[in-house]
């Protein structure tokens, strides 16, 4: 109340000595250049409450706010910002394996058009590849278990198991994939393995 009591008294001032300065000011060009600086008085006791509000103290809605209050809100804001970011990562991850997967499948067809592809990808925290298998099935084969081979060697009777691989012309392409996925990709080539199936639909 004070305030705004001031604050009147200072317009009621500030138009009382414009007037006096009018009166006793002769007619000339100074009296036109007085009103513009007593313009200029009013116009700043008239913004004064309005500087007022934006030189408050905002520390203080800390005493209305109970503290608690503020910090549980702030540790739920925390949270689902950690949320947000780790669904953000994901969705990341997804959308960059998926595209790499398309590449690779591109890659592959021009190697074995009529297998079927299934693409087994891992990435780092980095996004960078950490590991990359690509399965081929030749299509028209029907699912079946291969057990392992005992072939007896020498006199005693050693065995040793052998397993049903790839022939040499598929050794030689598959070889030949696992190189150009390796440098298509930028990885080293322990981190590409092509491995053939032998079932498909």
């Amino acid at each position: 109340m004070d305030t705004l009591i001031q604050w009147v008294k200072n317009l009621i001032f500030i138009i009382l000595f414009t007037a006096l300065l009018e009166m006793f000011l002769p007619e000339s060009n100074m009296g036109k250049y007085v009103r513009i600086v007593m313009g200029f008085f009013i116009i700043s006791i008239l913004l004064a409450p309005i500087s007022v509000i934006f030189r408050q103290d905002y520390t203080r809605f800390q005493y209305i706010l109970p503290e608690s209050f503020i910090n549980d809100n702030w540790a739920e804001i925390e949270v689902r910002g950690r949320e947000m970011e780790e669904a953000n990562r994901a969705i990341l991850m997804n959308y960059y394996q998926e595209q790499i997967a398309k590449q690779v499948r591109e890659i592959v067809s021009l190697h074995f058009a009529d297998y079927r592809q299934d693409i087994d990808l891992a990435l780092d925290d980095d996004y960078r590849i950490d590991s990359l298998t690509v399965f081929l099935t030749e299509p028209g084969v029907r699912t079946v278990e291969i057990k392992p081979v005992k072939i007896a060697i020498g006199d005693k009777g050693e065995e040793a198991e052998e397993r049903a691989g790839p022939s040499g012309e598929k050794r030689y392409s598959k070889e030949k994939l696992e190189y150009s996925l390796s440098q298509f990709l930028q990885v080293s080539e322990d981190k590409v393995q092509v491995v053939f199936r032998t079932g498909g639909n």
